[in-house]
């Protein structure tokens, strides 16, 4: 795992080594878009679903939860309009052959009076030149130091830029956005990476049989027409994997309402798996083909829906904040309307700013009717409530959070770094200054020493009263209490408790803070209370 960006290359070693983040089937060469995570990973991972339960269902009045099926019918995510425009917009680099997410790229609206090309290595920037010069904008004036390209940029407007050239000005055609490896302009028309809906085969040896049997009826047939004939047969018998969860809250919305006792407005959480088939991954664990969402789906009537998603926007982002020590990275940003997904009226995204640039961690959308009239016309259900005055179909705002992007989000937001003296050396190491609320690990008990049995004793059995308390405990008595602080400091444990000859002596501990270092004594018995609140 390694990133350009020096912050995300350090904190993906801390990550690996400490068993925060691992790839997916490492020894057999990793797959891309996935990672596992490990126990400290895990543990962080159901504490951030934690908070996030405890601030969306568990404090809110008239919330409820589910827990939905990951394969879904495929006439669903047809009539959803998923199968048919769930995509991503790309495009490719002719320079360096790269494919990219349109939505990533840096605007060429952006553009002042010069671009600058960026090359991998000398080779690379002869070879750029002389493809620039006989293929893409013959005639422009170049200028080479070390990797970059430049050139002088005269004009942009909406379909072309202008570049100074030899002989006159030189007009290259452009759509919107520079390639943000090279930053290159010359790039291929952008198009619909479609199949972003991942999709499972059901009933393996049928599908084999149903193969063998295109084949037996199809003799002769060219191989075109087989392909065709595969690929119809495939799409008969897979089931896709949700590419979102809430398409069944929409499905199950008469049986959520009459489980509830018909209350209204309502809204229903869940956390769950997701599955896309991304044409680009990364960096690290931000965008993942296999991936996590918490996501809460707001029932309302329709005249409430823009005013209620302008309140949870404001309210989602300080959830957010609330757990960061950097709270400015957090903010909120209202899309355009080619910004949004097809089922959108309205969108507001809380994004981070990450080492790479301010990237989407939330949504929420006003998604008004789409899906709960689209069901009900497929299936011959309405979905309609009469609130005395009047009968409607319900809106909905949902509110899609990525676990894994929250994780992510946390860990850029926790990592840092501080100078660690010993007697003989004066080194620098990371440290993760998490909130408690979210750490894997809230609390360390260590006896100063392993050789000393009463120190051992006391430690286990304070280590036994956390637990019992419902905090996450580590034990360690294995080597040098300087190294065992180091250590917790990495995994982010908020409190270390070392126990002594004054425990024995005067009933006293020493409680290390992560975030200021500071050794405080405290008596033994009122420590598990202490550290609880």
């Amino acid at each position: 795992m390694a990133f350009k960006d020096p912050l995300l290359n350090a904190l993906s070693n801390l990550c690996k080594r400490r068993g925060f983040v691992l790839p997916t089937s490492q020894g057999y060469g990793g797959l891309e878009g996935r990672y596992e995570y490990g126990p400290l990973g895990s543990l962080l991972k159901r504490n951030i679903a934690k908070e996030w339960w405890t601030a969306t269902v568990t404090e809110k009045e008239d919330v409820f939860g589910m827990d939905s099926s990951i394969v879904q019918h495929p006439r669903a995510w047809q009539v959803s309009g998923h199968a048919a425009v769930f995509g991503d917009k790309v495009t490719k680099d002719l320079l360096t052959g790269e494919t990219f997410k349109v939505s990533a790229a840096q605007k060429v609206s952006d553009l002042k009076s010069s671009l600058v090309i960026k090359a991998p290595s000398k080779s690379a920037v002869a070879h750029w030149r002389k493809k620039i010069q006989n293929e893409m904008a013959p005639d422009v004036k170049m200028y080479t130091q070390g990797l970059s390209i430049t050139l002088t940029v005269t004009s942009v407007n909406d379909t072309h830029i202008v570049f100074d050239g030899r002989t006159g000005p030189v007009h290259v055609a452009h759509h919107g956005v520079l390639s943000p490896e090279s930053n290159s302009p010359f790039l291929q028309e952008p198009r619909l990476h479609g199949g972003l809906v991942y999709s499972g085969a059901v009933g393996p040896a049928e599908m084999a049989e149903s193969f063998v049997q295109v084949v037996e009826d199809n003799k002769g047939a060219s191989r075109e027409t087989l392909k065709k004939l595969f690929e119809q047969k495939y799409l008969e018998q897979s089931r896709p994997l949700r590419p979102e969860l809430s398409q069944s809250a929409f499905q199950q919305f008469w049986m959520l309402y009459n489980g509830v006792d018909k209350t209204f407005p309502m809204s229903v959480a869940q956390i769950g798996k997701a599955f896309r088939n991304e044409s680009s991954c990364g960096p690290f664990i931000y965008r993942l083909m296999e991936f996590e969402q918490m996501e809460c789906y707001h029932f309302l009537a329709p005249k409430n829906s823009e005013i209620f998603a302008l309140d949870l926007s404001i309210d989602r982002l300080s959830w957010w904040r609330s757990l960061a020590r950097h709270r400015e990275n957090f903010k909120s940003v209202e899309l355009a309307e080619d910004d949004r997904a097809h089922y959108a009226s309205a969108s507001i995204d809380i994004e981070y700013e990450f080492p790479w640039g301010s990237e989407e961690v939330e949504s929420i959308a006003n998604r008004t009717d789409y899906d709960l009239s689209a069901h009900a016309d497929a299936t011959g259900v309405p979905v309609k409530h009469n609130d005395g005055t009047s009968t409607y179909t319900p809106h909905c705002v949902e509110a899609s959070a990525g676990l894994d992007r929250a994780m992510m989000a946390y860990l850029c937001d926790a990592y840092q770094t501080r100078s660690v003296e010993s007697p003989t050396t004066n080194t620098v190491k990371p440290f993760l200054n998490l909130d408690k609320r979210i750490a894997p690990i809230k609390v360390a008990v260590f006896p100063i020493v392993h050789n000393k049995p009463e120190l051992v004793q006391i430690a286990r059995l304070l280590a036994k009263e956390f637990r019992a308390a419902g905090l996450y405990t580590s034990y360690n008595e294995v080597h040098s209490i300087g190294k065992r602080y180091v250590d917790h400091d990495e995994m982010g444990t908020p409190y270390c408790i070392t126990i002594d000859d004054d425990t024995v002596e005067k009933g006293t501990v020493t409680v290390r803070s992560r975030n200021t270092r500071i050794q405080e004594p405290m008596l033994v018995t009122d420590v598990v209370g202490a550290l609880i609140t």
